[in-house]
């Protein structure tokens, strides 16, 4: 990714949903876990990633998807909320002197009605880094053709 757009940011608390640590989830285990079995059938290369998403607030900036990588349509992943799409963009992130690769896990604001969706918080799926700790500060490489920044 030689022209990455660079952006740093500072890791924050997510809902705990999607890794499954939030005690009042509907959702035993996190429903990324839940998620991966349709994405797997799509062929989106997760396996190697944390079942949880670093969350990182790049305020006052802000992020929209408008292209991708992969993507998840019509996910009817639960019964208990409407069926969600899905983006996902090859990014890279650095804490410190280590890089990851990651990819930006954007459920789309359109079909997410289940939490509210803050443009200033990128979600990335990777391996687990054990460097990365809230409040610490990340810098996202992201896509240039995939990302638009505010």
């Amino acid at each position: 990714m030689s022209k990455a757009i660079k952006v740093t940011g500072i890791v924050v608390e997510g809902h705990g949903v999607a890794s499954g640590r939030s005690r009042t989830s509907p959702y035993k285990g996190g429903s990324l876990i839940r998620q991966l079995p349709y994405f797997e059938k799509l062929n989106i290369p997760l396996s190697d990633y944390f079942h949880g998403t670093i969350n990182i607030d790049i305020s006052p900036r802000a992020m929209e998807l408008i292209a991708w990588d992969y993507e998840a349509r019509e996910t009817a992943w639960t019964d208990l909320i409407p069926p969600e799409d899905f983006f996902f963009s090859h990014c890279k992130i650095t804490s410190g002197q280590k890089a990851s690769d990651g990819m930006i896990y954007y459920p789309s604001p359109k079909t997410k009605v289940e939490n509210f969706y803050n443009p200033n918080i990128v979600e990335i799926l990777a391996p687990k880094i054990d460097s990365i700790e809230t409040g610490g500060e990340v810098t996202l490489h992201l896509t240039p053709d995939h990302c638009s920044l505010t």
